[in-house]
């Protein structure tokens, strides 16, 4: 019997076709439906538990350069997301997670440290922006930095205060100035932009 014939069996004598043959996955496995997404994101825990895993598949599955580019760019993110709250809460209790999300964001860190050096080792001669325009544009910061030129960071007037509180801890000689205060006949050459 032909698999046509098998199919047209099956559809005759009960109706509804077996899940690897609707578009399931081998060994009669199915894909999540939104409620049983909506039932998972109910349960921080074993979003917890997702997301370390997502961290050692990080670990070990070679990544492409647009993927870490993101990753990194949420790492970032979140980096900043967590100082900022660790800086403006009134009572230490109101963030009395800290611990927990520190460690995963170390994990998560290492994770894309290891997965960067990766990219670099295995794709750093190719031409262009092998390992992310992400490492692109810190490379081209340090460059600068190094040539004597004077990096200069430019965000809006509304986040100024804030990057400004995070560079001057890292880097105090980096001036930090909003869009408005560039002069029209000062020449800036970008280096980099995230």
């Amino acid at each position: 019997m032909s698999d046509a014939g098998a199919v047209t069996a099956v559809r005759g004598s009960g109706g509804a076709l077996p899940a690897c043959i609707q578009g399931g996955l081998p060994g009669g496995l199915s894909l999540p439906s939104m409620g049983d997404l909506r039932r998972l994101s109910a349960r921080p825990d074993i979003l917890l538990a997702v997301a370390v895993m997502g961290i050692l598949v990080v670990l070990v599955v070679p990544l492409p350069a647009i993927l870490l580019d993101l990753l990194l760019a949420i790492s970032i993110i979140v980096s900043v997301l967590i100082l900022m709250t660790a800086l403006f809460i009134e009572n230490p209790m109101e963030f009395s997670v800290f611990p927990t999300v520190l460690l995963i964001a170390t994990m998560f860190r290492l994770a894309l440290n290891l997965a960067t050096t990766r990219l670099i080792l295995a794709h750093g001669h190719e031409s262009g922006a092998p390992a992310g325009h992400v490492i692109e544009a810190f490379g081209h910061f340090e460059e600068a930095a190094r040539a004597g030129e004077m990096p200069v960071l430019v965000t809006s007037s509304g986040a100024r205060p804030f990057v400004r509180s995070i560079i001057e801890r890292f880097r105090r000689e980096n001036p930090v100035i909003g869009q408005a205060e560039i002069h029209a006949r000062v020449r800036l050459k970008t280096v980099g932009s995230v």
